[in-house]
């Protein structure tokens, strides 16, 4: 039994909830598991930290979600939006 982790609710076999999936866009259907692995993420986010320290805050990784892909997208710039 997985569990939503975008609405926290129960959603069987399936990564998303249907409700979590609408609450990213109502045109999404299902979404692809990112395929970095943990590891690779933070690798990722500090490959593509800028240059500024300061203490207490960890480099971030901004994705940007496809709908027509139904998969997010590992972006320098840009954040979360839809496309």
């Amino acid at each position: 039994m997985n569990f939503c982790p975008i609405t926290y609710a129960p959603c069987g076999d399936n990564l998303y909830s249907e409700a979590g999936l609408r609450l990213l866009s109502p045109d999404l259907k299902m979404l692809k598991e990112l395929t970095y692995t943990a590891e690779e993420q933070r690798r990722e986010a500090y490959n593509r930290a800028s240059k500024m320290s300061v203490q207490g805050v960890q480099p971030k990784l901004s994705a940007r979600l496809s709908i027509k892909d139904e998969k997010f997208e590992i972006v320098d710039t840009g954040g979360v939006t839809r496309k």
